[in-house]
């Protein structure tokens, strides 16, 4: 890199002797930024030159040469060098020159890379990765997020997201390997992909990664996905996939827009002085025991991040729980994921505020039962990219005094129990007051 340069000569002036000129040198500015963008490198020289009269020039030429490299990411520099020179005569005669020197030179990313995945090996990558099947959601939106969706053959059944993925595999140019919890091994053969990328918290995962890479010679890399724990092993995850492709501008452009999304929730609780409230998330309907989120996860940092109290915070993991825990943590709100559509959230709505235990919780009572499904209960789930969404509704749904109430279609709460929301507020927190320090 630091070899590479270029000498840009200036051009001889053209002698008559009508009159002797004194060249004095006004302007010599060399500046220099280097850019390796794409392949073969590529060269453009523009030179405008305006002359007015005929001159004896003598000249001396002094260059003053400032350096200035700007690193964007690993392997990635940019270079654009721009001189103008103007030369004063006698008689007020002017010459100028300009030239314009741009050098475009393509260094690709290098391999093989060596990477650390989530099980804590390190795994080589030979060469860049064309045929690509992601084992999970967040994984797919992740490779979708850094402009990687060209390179993934093979998905999950519930990776849906961005719309193009729906799409890809309607036209048959994505395949599905079955389903998060069981993937079908030879599914995943039959797609000859060069790398599986994989969930290092689903055993199957493990079990299948570790026989393709030893039987079939099949490279496979896990990343934390559903097994994240905090935001940041979201950007770990986004980080990871971006280094094996080259792509680190992407995810570092990636994780400073979901960041300031982050910071802009954070700092709206904290300027209005929110009290922290007592949230509960149940995971799926009823009817499959009561499911919810203790310290250790992605989604107790949520809540927390969202300005609420995680009831179930002193347990750990994801954990089950029974009624009779729910009522004594008594909830002021209450919120259920559901994988399906409104008459399902419906149907669940009914059977929570309909049952006795249940309905001694200050969630029920007050009506702050909140239903999601669809894409909300998918970015509530998913350690992925559209965590920012996922932290926006949960602020709504608990500070709808700052936010404003919650509306989409995929959360649902009856408009009959709705409340005015500034009124609810202050009658029950009409006690202490606790103050959200940004520390994100």
């Amino acid at each position: 890199m630091a070899g590479l340069s270029k000498r840009i000569g200036v051009e001889r002036g053209v002698s008559k002797p009508i009159y002797i000129a004194i060249a004095v040198l006004l302007i010599a500015i060399l500046a220099i930024t280097t850019t390796y963008l794409v392949s073969p490198p590529t060269q453009t020289v523009t030179t405008t030159v305006t002359s007015t009269s005929t001159l004896t020039l003598v000249r001396s030429v002094t260059h003053t040469v400032t350096v200035l490299h700007t690193l964007a990411m690993p392997y990635t520099v940019t270079n654009t060098i721009t001189k103008t020179v103007t030369y004063t005569a006698t008689k007020l005669h002017t010459i100028t020159k300009t030239a314009f020197h741009t050098t475009t030179i393509v260094i690709p990313r290098m391999y093989p890379v060596e990477i650390v995945d989530a099980l804590n090996r390190t795994v080589t990558i030979g060469s860049e990765p064309k045929r690509v099947v992601s084992l999970a959601p967040s994984i797919t939106e992740i490779l979708f997020a850094l402009g990687l969706g060209d390179k993934v053959v093979g998905v999950d059944q519930y990776s849906n997201y961005p719309p193009e993925v729906v799409k890809l595999r309607k036209e048959g140019r994505i395949a599905v390997v079955g389903g998060y919890w069981n993937p079908d091994i030879e599914k995943i053969l039959a797609l000859k992909p060069d790398l599986v990328i994989a969930s290092a918290s689903v055993p199957s995962h493990v079990s299948i990664g570790e026989k393709l890479e030893k039987d079939y010679g099949i490279r496979v890399l896990f990343l934390k996905s559903g097994g994240a724990v905090t935001i940041s092993d979201v950007f770990t995850d986004i980080w990871t996939v971006a280094t094996v492709f080259g792509v680190e501008d992407r995810a570092l452009e990636l994780i400073l827009t979901i960041s300031r999304g982050i910071e802009n929730i954070v700092r709206e609780l904290h300027v209005n002085t929110a009290r922290f409230r007592k949230v509960m998330i149940l995971l799926g309907p009823p009817s499959w025991g009561y499911w919810t989120s203790g310290s250790g996860t992605f989604i107790d940092e949520l809540i927390t991040l969202a300005g609420g109290i995680n009831v179930f915070s002193d347990k750990s993991g994801y954990v089950q729980v029974s009624k009779e825990d729910i009522v004594e943590r008594n909830p002021e709100i209450l919120i259920v994921t559901v994988m399906g559509g409104i008459e399902d959230a419906k149907r669940v709505y009914d059977e929570i505020v309909g049952d006795e235990a249940l309905s001694k919780t200050d969630a029920v009572k007050s009506g702050r039962v909140y239903i999601l499904v669809g894409e909300a209960n998918d970015v509530m789930c998913r350690p992925g990219p559209r965590v920012v969404e996922a932290l926006s509704i949960l602020a709504q749904i608990i500070h709808p005094e700052i936010f404003g109430e919650v509306s989409r279609v995929d959360v649902y709460v009856p408009k009959s129990v709705k409340m005015c929301s500034e009124v609810s507020i202050a009658l029950i927190e009409a006690g202490e007051v606790w103050l959200i320090e940004a520390s994100y």
